[in-house]
């Protein structure tokens, strides 16, 4: 069976963030999914939930294990590689601090599939903080924007729009020029059309 979109999850020393995040991945109403994760060499206790929570989901998972902390960039490469052998259409960088609302593969995916021409399609990300109750801290949701999408400012640098802002609804669907990688659906095909081979970077902007 091939499936339409595979989320790439790469964790390094994430442990903390996986039990919310994979609550979120397990109530996806898109459920036509396949989830790759890669792990670089994480020295918590990553790995042992990974093995736990990665049978609670309702579909196919691959976990990838290195020895060391090769970078973000490459091992999303090694993931969206990986799709394109599998006969995927659409890859789904999602980063491990990232809480999904139930809807967010469904939306992206039905945007992407609207336009033949779009490379890619973000969300809108908001911030989030930290509460503890009975010694036990989770991620909550605020109201404060961290990004929704790339724009180029005057000076010609590149910006997070709306970030900082609260959310008032004020930014719809629409055209930006980039997405944040923290969450991003992108077209395999488009990738290939314009893939270079650079796996230098190892954070932002990748």
């Amino acid at each position: 069976m091939t499936h339409r979109l595979i989320i790439s999850l790469v964790t390094w020393n994430s442990s903390h963030y996986l039990e919310q995040l994979f609550v979120s991945l397990r109530k996806q109403t898109e459920q036509n999914l396949e989830l790759l994760v890669t792990d670089n060499a994480s020295t918590d206790d990553t790995v042992i939930r990974l093995s736990e929570l990665l049978p609670t989901l309702p579909y196919p998972t691959t976990l990838f294990r290195e020895k060391e902390n090769t970078g973000f960039a490459r091992a999303h490469n090694h993931h969206i590689r990986e799709a394109i052998r599998r006969k995927a259409r659409f890859v789904l960088v999602v980063n491990p601090d990232c809480i999904l609302e139930e809807h967010a593969c469904s939306i992206v995916l039905n945007a992407i599939t609207r336009d033949d021409h779009l490379g890619s399609v973000g969300g809108k990300i908001l911030r989030a903080g930290f509460t503890t109750t009975d010694g036990l801290t989770t991620l909550v949701k605020l109201s404060t924007i961290d990004s929704t999408g790339l724009v180029m400012t005057r000076s010609r640098m590149w910006q997070e729009r709306g970030y900082g802002e609260s959310d008032h609804g004020q930014y719809r669907e629409g055209p930006v020029l980039g997405v944040s990688g923290a969450f991003v659906l992108y077209r395999l095909r488009a990738l290939v059309d314009v893939s270079i081979r650079q796996e230098g970077h190892r954070e932002f902007f990748d």
